[in-house]
C-alpha cells in the first residue's frame, strides 16, 4: 500500500524511492510488494535500498535517509517498511534539505506518525 498511496500522491509523476527496511519476512514482503506495485507503474523505480536492523534504528535511520538524499538527488521518496523508522527518517529528509521535495510514506498506522501526517511534516500518507 505505500507504493500505491505514492503513485496516487504524486498525480502521475515520476517516483524514485529509498527503501528503508530491516531482514524480517514481514517486511521483506513490504518491499516485495512495493516492487510489485511498481511493475506497472514505468515512471517508478526504487533507487536505493538500506537494511538497518532494529538495534540500530535509533542511530542510523537519521543519517542513512540524509545519505540516500545526498547521494540520489533525484530521490523524492522514502518508504521505511516500518513506522518506528519512518520516525528516525523525518528528521534525515530534514536535515538533508529536502523537506518539499521529498517525502516520506509508511504503513502501520502508529498514533504517533499519524500525529507528524496531521502535523504537516514530510510523512505525507500512512496507508495502515
Amino acid at each position: 500500500m505505500i507504493a500505491d498511496t505514492a503513485i496516487i500522491e504524486s498525480n502521475g509523476a515520476p517516483i524514485n524511492a529509498g527503501v528503508i527496511d530491516f531482514n524480517n519476512p514481514g517486511e521483506l514482503a513490504v518491499v516485495s510488494g512495493i516492487k510489485s506495485v511498481f511493475t506497472s507503474c514505468p515512471n517508478c523505480k526504487i533507487l536505493t535500498t538500506q537494511d538497518i536492523e532494529p538495534q540500530n534504528w535509533a542511530t542510523k535511520i537519521t543519517g542513512a535517509t540524509s545519505s540516500m538524499i545526498l547521494a540520489n538527488p533525484n530521490l523524492n521518496y522514502i518508504f521505511p517498511t516500518a513506522d518506528t523508522m519512518a520516525l528516525f527518517a523525518v528528521p534525515g529528509v530534514t536535515q538533508s534539505g529536502a523537506t518539499g521535495k521529498v517525502s516520506v510514506v509508511s504503513e502501520d498506522g502508529d498514533s504517533a506518525v499519524l500525529s507528524l501526517i496531521q502535523k504537516g511534516t514530510v510523512l505525507t500518507a500512512d496507508p495502515g
